[in-house]
């Protein structure tokens, strides 16, 4: 009887490159893909409803503001990408001591890159700072000017990051931190006021700063008012320009200048005793885990 064979097709090389590039393929499509947010608006509108896939906002014509591109970014895998054309972007979403990034400064939890030369992001009016970075993220912080941010926390709060509050890491290319404030708050019942740190910047993470400049930003301690002398002492100020605390600093190629510390006055009926606020490192109080400062100016 004859015998029959079953034919099974011989797997050529080729086949098998194919099959590996086929699985290689699929690796690839399964990794993050960065996303790429192009701001639209200089405004500032209300996120609700924003799109976070897209950072656009339906309820005013699909723009993209700053805001809602770092809200799409937070909710986005991986490291993103925002572009910030030149033009000023005014942040005016009034409410501080939130953390979601609807309202007062802009919260980064994600890694991101924002690219924003010739761009202004001012936060005149906002009565909060301008960026949070929180744990965990972040900031690659290209170009661009971020100014009139002003913090004052409550009674019996250090202000920490008038300007910039980092509790991850940031990274500051070629930008410009420029008239910012962090501010303790008045103690007017008498007492040891509140101090400030970091009128420009706060890191209590890493932080690198290249070929960029810190100017005219303040560190204010609270001011005290007693009703005898020896109840009013003003707080302390530290980092007019930048305070680290925890964390590596690497400085180069930038300029710290005009920045202040002041230490906060004391006043009472009987002058007597009243103690102002200490007050150092007008241009930076560097104290984290290493500095490492080269052809940077401080002045």
């Amino acid at each position: 009887m004859p015998r029959f064979f079953k034919h099974r097709p011989r797997t050529t090389a080729k086949a098998r490159l194919s099959t590996k590039s086929a699985l290689n393929l699929v690796a690839l499509e399964m990794r993050d893909v960065p996303a790429l947010f192009t701001v639209t608006s200089g405004s500032d509108f209300d996120t609700m409803g924003v799109d976070l896939t897209t950072g656009k906002i339906a309820a005013f014509g699909n723009v993209i503001t700053l805001r809602s591109a770092i809200l799409a970014s937070n909710a986005t895998a991986g490291v993103d990408d925002i572009a910030v054309p030149a033009g000023t972007y005014t942040l005016s979403i009034a409410g501080s001591n939130e953390d979601a990034g609807v309202t007062g400064d802009l919260d980064i939890t994600d890694s991101v890159n924002i690219t924003a030369t010739g761009a202004i992001v001012d936060a005149a009016g906002l009565n909060d700072r301008i960026v949070q970075i929180f744990a965990g993220a972040t900031a690659n912080l290209v170009g661009g000017t971020y100014q009139n941010g002003l913090l004052v926390a409550g009674v019996g709060t250090t202000v920490q990051g008038g300007g910039i509050f980092n509790a991850g890491t940031l990274v500051l290319s070629n930008a410009t931190i420029s008239g910012n404030v962090a501010k303790g708050a008045l103690r007017a019942a008498g007492g040891l006021a509140d101090g400030a740190q970091g009128g420009g910047i706060y890191s209590a993470g890493d932080i690198t700063i290249n070929g960029s400049i810190l100017t005219g930003n303040q560190a204010i301690g609270g001011d005290s008012t007693g009703m005898v002398s020896s109840n009013a002492f003003g707080g302390f100020a530290q980092g007019g320009g930048l305070y680290t605390t925890t964390g590596n600093a690497t400085l180069s190629l930038s300029r710290l200048t005009g920045n202040s510390a002041r230490g906060g006055q004391a006043s009472a009926p009987i002058s007597t005793g009243a103690t102002g606020g200490d007050a150092n490192g007008g241009g930076a109080t560097l104290g984290g885990a290493s500095a490492t400062v080269t052809g940077t100016r401080i002045d």
